[in-house]
């Protein structure tokens, strides 16, 4: 599976050192997508270190995963019914299934996280430090866990449990 990845080399005096690898939320978020809304603070990170951000796989360029949305012209009522969601949920799991990769036991986010350390490998990064938010530190407690050797340092901000 080909997977959206940008690296932002830091400083070429002051940075450069190794990288900062960002976990977007979610689950669904990409983090390219997150670019252009995140440059500034990319900016300061730069000075120190390149920011690396992969679209996980089922996200933004990474083989996106993504089910039409209902009307948001729908009754209230229509939409929080049980049997309706359940419908609307089965339609996008099928329609989803279709796809040339649309195998869905392949987007876990330990899988995904095997995708990282692998991008990490491909870039000769020694060690990263992981960002994340929301889902993403989920996604960095689990890369983590498979990867201890390769983490330098970690951020995690609004914390979601693993059984999320």
């Amino acid at each position: 599976m080909a997977l959206g990845v940008v690296r932002f080399d830091g400083h070429p005096v002051l940075g450069g050192k190794g990288g900062d690898l960002f976990f977007a939320g979610g689950p669904g978020q990409s983090a390219i997508g997150l670019a252009g809304p995140m440059a500034r603070l990319f900016q300061r990170f730069l000075n120190r270190r390149d920011v690396i951000l992969i679209d996980q796989r089922g996200t933004g360029r990474s083989a996106p995963l993504e089910c039409e949305d209902e009307l948001p012209t729908r009754p209230v009522a229509d939409a929080l019914d049980p049997a309706r969601q359940q419908k609307v949920l089965m339609e996008c799991r099928d329609a989803l299934q279709k796809l040339p990769h649309g195998d869905l036991r392949r987007y876990t986010t330990s899988i995904a996280m095997a995708d990282a350390e692998a991008v990490r490998q491909a870039l000769g990064v020694a060690q990263v430090n992981v960002v994340g938010g929301s889902y993403g530190t989920r996604a960095a407690l689990e890369y983590m866990r498979q990867f201890p050797g390769s983490v330098r340092r970690a951020v995690i901000d609004g914390v979601a449990p693993p059984d999320m």
